[in-house]
């Protein structure tokens, strides 16, 4: 037997030792977007898991009036086997310690062992096993590779990402997003905002009233506005005002004084911006009665 297959299996035990030793500092970098990625996948898997059910739930009601054995109904069960297999389709994992060290080793550790006893089986003379060890350690090294090229691309996501999701509980004093108050009397309106998982800074609140509520006064430092005909809020009175520091958790409660002209059941569109967030929105009711 040639030289050749044994230089192949220390070539390929060199290279599993080489990348063994890339996995660390590449999870070094990872450790950075972690805690970031895992909050925004949150956010992603919770929005990607109603619009998943919504889609199931049609895809259900369609197959209801299919016959059992119509092509028809092959098709949407495997849409819908195909849909729920995607709620466990995760990036979240690349970024871990299991999948940026403990899976390539584990691989990498495998394939370093295929080529150790490939060279074994080499100085002894049994040529079938050495092409076997071959194969099985390039395999091994083959699917560390494609994990490292995943925690890497995941990295790569992750640094690219131009912003990240805060979610925010606004609701009034009484801890309700819904509030009852008299037609044609002047009422305060106490509205509590607070970040739900991490401290912000300098963020601005932006409330919108219709016109059937007649905004008498906002917070002090606030903007108040009526939006123009072009505006997503046209006619509506916005309420603008800036908090410097909101520590996660804490609420920070704001006045807003309204006189309700109309009896009727009013949305209050909310939104939150700061550098580095993206745009977070919720609404408030008003319910005027007599």
């Amino acid at each position: 037997m040639t030289e050749a297959p044994l230089q192949i299996l220390l070539l390929l035990a060199y290279l599993a030792i080489g990348l063994i030793s890339v996995t660390f500092p590449i999870y070094a970098l990872c450790v950075t977007y972690l805690k970031q990625e895992q909050s925004e996948y949150k956010q992603e898997r919770k929005k990607r898991i109603a619009n998943l059910k919504q889609t199931i739930d049609n895809l259900n009601k369609q197959l209801s009036g299919e016959p059992v054995d119509s092509a028809r109904f092959k098709r949407i069960q495997a849409e819908i086997k195909d849909y729920r297999a995607e709620r466990w389709r995760a990036r979240l994992l690349y970024l871990t310690s299991t999948g940026a060290v403990l899976l390539p080793i584990a691989f990498l550790l495998v394939a370093l062992a295929l080529s150790c006893l490939g060279i074994y089986s080499y100085y002894e003379g049994i040529g079938i096993w050495v092409f076997q060890f071959i194969a099985g350690s390039c395999v091994f090294i083959g699917s560390a590779v494609f994990a490292l090229c995943r925690t890497i691309l995941a990295v790569e996501y992750a640094a690219l990402r131009r912003a990240r999701t805060v979610e925010f509980d606004v609701c009034y004093s009484t801890r309700e997003e819904t509030a009852e108050v008299k037609v044609r009397k002047k009422v305060e309106l106490d509205i509590g905002f607070s970040p739900i998982e991490e401290d912000i800074e300098n963020v601005t609140f932006h409330l919108f009233f219709p016109p059937e509520i007649e905004v008498k006064e906002g917070p002090e430092n606030s903007r108040i506005t009526v939006q123009p005909d072009w505006h997503e809020y046209a006619g509506f009175t916005m309420i603008a005002f800036n908090i410097d520091f909101m520590p996660r958790e804490t609420y920070k409660a704001t006045g807003v004084s309204v006189l309700p002209k109309k009896v009727g059941i009013y949305r209050i569109p909310v939104k939150a911006k700061a550098k580095g967030i993206y745009e977070y929105r919720t609404e408030l009711t008003l319910e005027v009665v007599e």
